[in-house]
């Protein structure tokens, strides 16, 4: 009897053991899933930004330790690192936050360079924002982003993916009026997230991170002649799938144009109305391309410059194009290969009864040899 009673014993305790572990994996689990959203979304980049701002208002010149701690931010990381913003950023700020700085600033706000234009518009008003911005950060680290913006993202996305994929980091910044999605990191300018709605535009950037999951393209390096042609099809597949969850009132009012348009939707909208005209000549570059590959170089930098806004207007309206003549499924299946979000827009515009340009045999003959080059 006592070596019966024994081995019951262990057996009760090794149930009761298991069942410990499994009650600890599933409040872990809740915890988890509790806390997402604290976790997700970073704002040290908006707090070190008003830190450094603070010394420029007072006339003082930040020390390089200050400099440095903004941009050891997420956000600011990237934007220095990668997309080269830190000279803009030096110059900038301090023209215009610094008083002593009113002279050169207002230099710079009558002439016309407009990109200097666009950076410093925005930082000024920044600046005179501040306590709106403060408010509605804090307002955001009580709100679940990732979760509001997941079930709209997954709608244009193939089924399960954004289950079997962990969601993006989110890092608020201050920079320009834009966003952007980098390995598994989305960097939106808190200016902007104020004035738009923020969960459509962040399902966009969404859309970008789970579609790096799959995607098969294989991107030559900037040095490769390839480079500029490889992405400006990348962008017009990348941007024109994701403006089908944040932009559709753009494209179904491109003929219109209203005063209180910016100049950025007032930007869009024609290059969107012109975006067949431009193919036509995008067409013809590609042709002279696979007639005489020394051209690939000059001829795929003057493609990606008829494509403004990162392929945005022109990729959305191939987007808008498929979902409307093939159904929304067509463009997902493109997804992991840019080539075929070209082929299949060709197919949408064959039956759109010569309003859209259908790209040359040649042509497309032409990018199967480079989706054989860069498609794994």
């Amino acid at each position: 009897m006592l070596p019966f009673f024994k081995v019951n014993t262990e057996i009760q305790n090794a149930r009761y053991m298991l069942l410990r572990r499994w009650i600890w994996v599933v409040l872990g689990t809740i915890f988890i899933l509790s806390t997402t959203t604290q976790a997700q979304v970073n704002f040290t980049g908006i707090d070190m930004f008003w830190k450094l701002t603070d010394e420029l208002q007072e006339n003082t010149a930040p020390s390089e330790e200050t400099w440095q701690a903004l941009f050891d931010t997420p956000g600011y990381r990237y934007l220095v690192d990668v997309d080269r913003k830190e000279k803009r950023f030096r110059s900038f700020f301090p023209l215009a936050f610094m008083p002593s700085q009113k002279t050169a600033l207002d230099s710079v706000l009558a002439g016309k360079d407009r990109i200097d234009l666009f950076f410093l518009e925005h930082y000024l008003e920044i600046k005179e924002k501040r306590d709106s911005l403060e408010s509605f950060k804090e307002e955001l680290a009580q709100t679940d982003l990732t979760q509001q913006a997941l079930p709209i993202v997954a709608k244009y996305l193939p089924d399960g993916l954004t289950e079997s994929h962990l969601p993006p980091k989110i890092a608020l910044v201050f920079y320009a009026p834009d966003g952007t999605a980098t390995k598994g990191l989305i960097i939106i300018d808190l200016l902007l997230a104020m004035k738009m709605d923020l969960t459509a535009f962040l399902a966009h950037e969404m859309h970008h991170h789970f579609v790096e999951k799959i995607t098969r393209l294989q991107r030559p390096g900037r040095d490769s002649d390839d480079y500029n042609l490889i992405h400006a099809i990348a962008q017009l597949q990348l941007e024109g799938a994701a403006d089908l969850i944040d932009k559709r009132e753009l494209m179904e009012t491109s003929e219109i144009i209203n005063d209180t348009d910016s100049e950025y939707h007032r930007r869009y909208k024609q290059s969107y109305r012109g975006a067949s005209a431009d193919f036509v000549q995008v067409d013809k570059l590609i042709v002279e391309i696979s007639q005489d590959p020394a051209k690939m170089k000059g001829h795929a930098k003057q493609i990606r410059g008829m494509l403004p806004f990162a392929g945005h207007p022109h990729g959305a309206y191939m987007a808008k194009l498929i979902e409307g003549k093939l159904g929304k499924s067509a463009v997902i299946e493109t997804l992991t290969n840019p080539f075929a979000f070209i082929t299949t827009y060709n197919k949408a515009a064959g039956m759109d009864g010569g309003n859209s340009h259908v790209f040359s045999d040649t042509a497309i003959e032409f990018l199967k040899t480079l989706e054989q080059k860069y498609i794994e």
